[in-house]
């Protein structure tokens, strides 16, 4: 009697990765397991839909492996996985490979800033009402606008060589990066420079609310704030303020605490104002990355099992 891969998400999950483990495991996802093979469940695959955790595991009595086709983990409880023995496989570290292959955050992240900082949702939306008043939608080029970047990883890199193609400033805040010109080893001073400051580094418990009132305080009036890489590092309620006060913008892709999202006071706030921008997390939800990154984390589970 087989063991069990659980694929949480299977809409569009990778038809190759399938056929793969189809030759180590049972196939299953949460519409066709019977209670009875719970047990037998050694694998769960997962993407961003559902937080991992003890609550969520406990049917699970002899799970060996999570694998999430992420390089954010904010949405499993490592600490409780480290406690039972369960390994976590995912994207973290896997830098060549994602380097070379994966650019969907980076391009949705330029798309956002643009989409923001030349008002297209709000152009769309007075059309679509019957308006054409384009004296309401003057903005400004990017050649020559000072871009920040928070984190010069490699998202941050690939973000870097659009900010060239587009002839605009660069200066970046990572205490890890020495080796790119540009760098300013204040998060306070990149901020005060910045009209776009883009958050695109990796969220871990070190950085939470990185983007703290200080620094939001220290933007300039009318500036653009970009997050496609986790809400925690930014503190909202300092944001809320700012957005409130009519200081600053924002474009968001994600948010703090994504599976409680009921009465969000920053989505609350987007239904009736133009300096938010919010989407539902999908910077990296391209197809051809998820299918790869899939294909990835298996390759990876294989290697676990000495396949």
């Amino acid at each position: 009697m087989n063991n069990i891969c659980l694929i949480l998400e299977p809409d569009r999950f990778c038809n190759e990765s399938i056929s793969i483990l189809k030759n180590h495991y049972l196939i299953r996802d949460l519409s066709d397991i019977k209670d009875s093979e719970y047990s037998r469940v050694e694998v769960i695959f997962c993407r961003l839909n559902f937080f991992i955790n003890e609550n969520f595991l406990s049917n699970y009595s002899n799970l060996k492996y999570i694998c999430s086709p992420t390089t954010g983990l904010n949405h499993i409880d490592q600490d409780y996985l480290e406690i039972k023995g369960i390994k976590l496989i995912s994207l973290i570290n896997e830098v060549e490979f994602l380097s070379k292959k994966i650019t969907s955050t980076a391009e949705y992240t330029w798309g956002l800033m643009m989409t923001s900082w030349r008002k297209i949702i709000e152009a769309k939306i007075h059309v679509a009402s019957d308006g054409w008043n384009r004296d309401l939608f003057i903005s400004h080029q990017i050649k020559g606008r000072n871009i920040g970047m928070v984190g010069m990883g490699r998202v941050g890199k690939q973000i870097a060589s659009y900010i060239k193609a587009f002839d605009a400033n660069m200066k970046y805040f990572d205490p890890f990066v020495n080796d790119i010109l540009g760098k300013e080893d204040s998060l306070k001073t990149l901020a005060e420079w910045s009209d776009i400051l883009i958050i695109c580094c990796k969220y871990n418990k070190q950085n939470k609310k990185l983007i703290s009132s200080s620094i939001i305080n220290s933007m300039k009036i009318n500036s653009l704030l970009v997050n496609t890489s986790r809400g925690e590092i930014i503190d909202e309620k300092e944001l809320i303020k700012a957005l409130k006060a009519k200081k600053i913008f924002c474009a968001l892709d994600v948010l703090s605490n994504e599976n409680e999202l009921k009465d969000n006071e920053l989505i609350n706030l987007s239904k009736n104002s133009n300096r938010v921008i919010i989407t539902p997390h999908i910077a990296g939800a391209t197809i051809d990355a998820m299918h790869l990154t899939e294909k990835h984390i298996t390759k990876l589970l294989l290697r676990e099992l000495q396949c």
